[in-house]
């Protein structure tokens, strides 16, 4: 089946679950991410082009409505017809407590499109609020030098987005390693199905 991994902003997905997906690529499976909203700090539109760079080093195919970026009507009904094209068994999105307020729009108009979906995960970013609590954790030590050259790019893009550096990721993935058996790892809340 498709996984559908739905931003709030350019470069959320990389750094939240790039390993997974990668993981996911590798073994065949289609990967499609979605930023959703545009970042109020990137009039450039910077950071969509290393986003570009850092899926295709993942493996993952992104999707860009641009017009959707600053449009809400729009978002929803991108995100609408990405799940009924796609028909993905797995979605993964930004945690619902999050405050930024363009991840959490992800989230809101992720949640109401994915209703009918097997699972729906999501994942923290560098704004989760400090009671997230994931209940899944995947070992992604395998794909981390590619999720770190992925992540890069990111700070070659005008002014570096701090959120984004391969050392958060680091930090990250030592952190939730704790979980598994100290590995380097992705965490993630189940919102709904199972794992």
């Amino acid at each position: 089946g498709t996984i559908l991994a739905l931003g709030g902003l350019a470069g959320d997905v990389e750094m939240a679950c790039g390993g997974t997906l990668s993981h996911a690529a590798a073994a065949g499976r289609t990967v499609v991410v979605v930023p959703l909203c545009s970042d109020e700090m990137d009039p450039t539109g910077s950071a969509l082009q290393a986003s570009k760079t850092a899926c295709r080093l993942l493996g993952l195919r992104l999707v860009v409505d641009e017009a959707a970026l600053n449009d809400p009507k729009r978002r929803d009904a991108v995100i609408g017809k990405a799940v009924a094209d796609l028909r993905p068994d797995v979605v993964y999105i930004p945690s619902m407590g999050d405050n930024h307020p363009a991840r959490r729009e992800a989230f809101r108009v992720a949640k109401a499109a994915t209703a009918g979906v097997a699972t729906v995960l999501a994942y923290q970013t560098a704004t989760t609020r400090i009671d997230y609590q994931p209940t899944h954790f995947v070992d992604v030590t395998d794909q981390m030098a590619t999720k770190l050259e992925a992540l890069s790019h990111f700070q070659m893009a005008s002014g570096g987005r701090p959120d984004l550096t391969p050392e958060l990721a680091q930090a990250y993935a030592r952190y939730w390693g704790r979980h598994e058996r100290f590995g380097q790892v992705e965490a993630f809340k189940v919102i709904q199905g199972v794992i």
